[in-house]
């Protein structure tokens, strides 16, 4: 399908033609074309001057506006978070408050203390040997955690520190509402 997108394209005019899809399916090109439109009507984009919006009939593309929609929900969640916090009257730092309100209290881990050394050591032993131009050194660690957590996994034996990197956007999300699968489609 061609690069015709965004608001006023003909996607309503055109005649509905099926198109095979790279994992076997049959789409509707005049649908597509009408579900990129109304997405881009959601949410604006902006393209050089005369060139239209792509429609988004790929695989890829269609994982791309799936990761901006999610990092949209997050960054709408941090304004809401900064939001309610204001005028709050509470005599605690901005920076605690903030964590407060996403459900989640975060610990400083002790310098040299055991679990400082370990989480050292787990910083050294993956740090991958194709990444030999850069050193880490674990600066400061915090425990987090989340309101309700403690006692919902407090029968869970098999207890372990996660090691889990993720964009700075997610992390509101993460705090809030705790890690969640990605769809198959992420």
């Amino acid at each position: 399908s061609g690069g015709g997108g965004g608001g006023g394209s003909s996607g309503g005019k055109s005649k509905s033609k099926s198109k095979s899809m790279p994992g076997g399916g049959v789409r509707d090109v005049g649908e597509v074309v009408r579900l990129s439109n109304q997405f881009y009507s959601l949410i604006p984009h902006t393209t050089e001057k005369r060139k239209a919006l792509q429609v988004i009939d790929t695989p890829q593309l269609l994982k791309e506006k799936i990761e901006l929609v999610e990092a949209l929900g997050n960054i709408e969640m941090a304004a809401r978070v900064i939001d309610t916090g204001k005028g709050s009257g509470f005599d605690v730092h901005p920076v605690d408050l903030r964590y407060k309100q996403l459900g989640a209290e975060l610990t400083p881990v002790e310098r040299g203390g055991e679990l400082h050394a370990l989480l050292e050591s787990y910083l050294q032993k993956t740090h991958a040997s194709t990444h030999s131009t850069y050193t880490l050194e674990l600066d400061q660690a915090f425990e987090v955690e989340r309101e309700g957590e403690a006692k919902a996994f407090k029968d869970v034996g098999n207890r372990q520190l996660l090691w889990h990197g993720s964009r700075l956007t997610n992390w509101c999300g993460i705090l809030s509402q705790g890690l969640r699968i990605a769809p198959p489609e992420a």
